[in-house]
């Protein structure tokens, strides 16, 4: 009978040392799945929250001026990945104004399609502290537990990865330590002066030129205007600027009270963003002297 030498009976405690490790972090992964996918659910609800959030900031002067084009706009960036059922903004009478279902504009809100089954989250849109109007968006809370199961599903595994992938780099880098005692060097990779030669394409960054427009002495003139009367004025004001910044090719980032953003050079390049950017505003401030 062949007797079990101490260099045997290492190796076979080493192994079953890994066995026991990989068997506990496969039944802890596996364990923790439940937590991790409703930890992840809510926070797609969350987000969800976050953006129904943002349209109804930047849906304040849009929908005051009757700018459909601008709401519609809205309403199409946020919902874009088809990861809600759907994103709607209605005035204060609950006549939908912009919709991701064009059939519903200018209809009274009645609530979402026929077959139910979806969850729904509402925000006030206020203008001056005072309702204007409602943007409501529709999830679907099953549709988000699949996604949320099919992120964490890797989870346990990834774990596994990880413990393979440092035994694997401990045995590597004592590899490395022995050749470099021994040979008297640092070992060096045939690629590693390449990879730092090249360059990142993700760290290109290209420059842009915003456009602020606020409208001087509002406060003072808002308090000495009946209400119609300011939002007539500012429903024209702001159609001139929007127009005259599309007109130079940029776009309109937002609105926030009596001021606007705009954007040139983003998303697309324009060489002459800053000289597009002036023009705009020069030719705003000599429509608004005409009108």
């Amino acid at each position: 009978m062949n007797a079990v030498t101490p260099r045997n009976a290492a190796a076979r405690h080493a192994a079953i040392a890994a066995g026991v490790v990989l068997l506990a972090v496969l039944v802890a992964g596996w364990a923790g799945r439940s937590a991790f996918v409703d930890s992840l659910y809510r926070e797609k609800v969350r987000a969800a929250e976050f953006t129904l959030d943002l349209v109804a900031a930047a849906s304040v002067l849009p929908l005051v001026a009757e700018d459909g084009l601008t709401l519609n706009s809205l309403v199409k960036g946020a919902s874009a990945g088809e990861r809600y059922l759907f994103v709607s903004v209605s005035d204060a009478g609950s006549v939908v104004r912009a919709d991701t279902d064009l059939s519903r504009i200018g209809f009274p809100w009645k609530g979402a399609t026929a077959g139910g089954g979806g969850g729904e989250l509402s925000r006030p849109i206020l203008f001056r502290e005072k309702p204007v109007g409602t943007v409501r968006l529709g999830f679907s809370p099953e549709r988000l537990r699949a996604e949320a199961n099919r992120d964490t599903f890797p989870v346990p595994w990834i774990l596994v990865a990880a413990i393979l992938c440092a035994a694997a780099a401990g045995g590597i880098g004592f590899a490395i330590v022995r050749m470099t005692g021994e040979s008297g060097g640092s070992p060096q990779s045939p690629d590693a002066t390449a990879e730092k030669e090249e360059e990142d394409p993700g760290t290109a960054r290209n420059p842009i030129t915003v456009l602020f427009a606020s409208v001087k002495g509002f406060r003072s003139y808002a308090d000495a205007t009946l209400p119609d009367d300011l939002m007539r004025n500012l429903k024209e004001i702001f159609s001139i600027a929007s127009r005259n910044v599309i007109g130079y090719g940029g776009h309109i980032e937002k609105y926030q009270g009596e001021s606007l953003t705009g954007v040139f050079g983003a998303p697309s390049d324009l060489a002459d963003h800053s000289r597009r950017a002036v023009r705009a505003a020069v030719s705003i401030q000599k429509a608004l002297q005409e009108a």
